[in-house]
């Protein structure tokens, strides 16, 4: 987002590629989210691709989902429902 944010960009009349990386890092269906979120952090964008072995698009997946996936999954450690857990 950054990479349009920063920028006075036309968004009518720009394509997509402008504010596209053109070789994204990818994960495929195997990979941990472990990996997810490393690659999410050291790349500081808060989506990454999955693809399959073609690197064929398969989806997408977001920090906010795996965040809120974690927070409705691990325990809290009393017997309160997590703060952040979404309903």
């Amino acid at each position: 987002m950054t990479t349009v944010a920063a920028r006075k960009i036309d968004l009518d009349r720009r394509p997509v590629r402008v504010a596209m990386r053109p070789e994204p890092d990818c994960l495929e269906m195997d990979d941990e989210l472990v990996y997810a979120l490393h690659h999410m952090s050291v790349g500081e964008y808060r989506h990454i691709p999955v693809v399959d072995a073609q690197r064929q698009p398969l989806a997408v997946v977001s920090m906010q989902a795996i965040m809120g996936l974690h927070c409705r999954v691990l325990p809290t450690g009393d017997s309160q429902p997590s703060p952040f857990a979404s309903s």
